[in-house]
């Protein structure tokens, strides 16, 4: 799956190391996208921690710690939690969301349109956020 998504993560991440955090992350969304509130315990899941975890679990808070570079740099690090952030507050990542439209519009044009244009939208925004900060020394 991580080589399905390497097209998407390569420009928000750097080295070839730094792409795996990419692609975990790329992978979140697709995870949750019955519900946002969900994300923490499928990042339980994507490092192997079980599904019962929440925002205090400390199994994946040092698993997320310890992830690093050949050379000892962090891979997850606030820039990279930003960007994540950017792209969840706006992508419309919610399955009921996108059914309440359909049945309102009584189309599958504006579930699709609202899918596909805030999919690209976060996306953009979160590149830019990442490539932003790194240019400013962030990253």
């Amino acid at each position: 799956m991580h080589a399905a998504r390497r097209p998407l993560s390569a420009p928000t991440s750097r080295p070839p190391a730094d792409r795996r955090a990419a692609e975990d992350l790329l992978g979140a969304p697709v995870g949750v996208f019955p519900a946002r509130e969900v994300v923490v315990s499928t990042m339980g899941v994507v490092y192997g921690i079980g599904e019962d975890v929440d925002e205090a679990s400390v199994g994946l808070r040092q698993r997320i710690k310890q992830e690093a570079h050949a050379d000892g740099r962090p891979i997850y690090t606030p820039l990279v939690g930003l960007s994540l952030m950017v792209f969840f507050a706006i992508a419309c990542q919610c399955m009921s969301t996108l059914a309440v439209v359909k049945r309102e519009t009584r189309s599958w044009t504006w579930p699709t349109f609202l899918f596909i244009y805030t999919g690209a939208l976060a996306w953009l925004l979160s590149f830019a956020v990442f490539q932003g900060g790194v240019l400013l020394g962030f990253g």
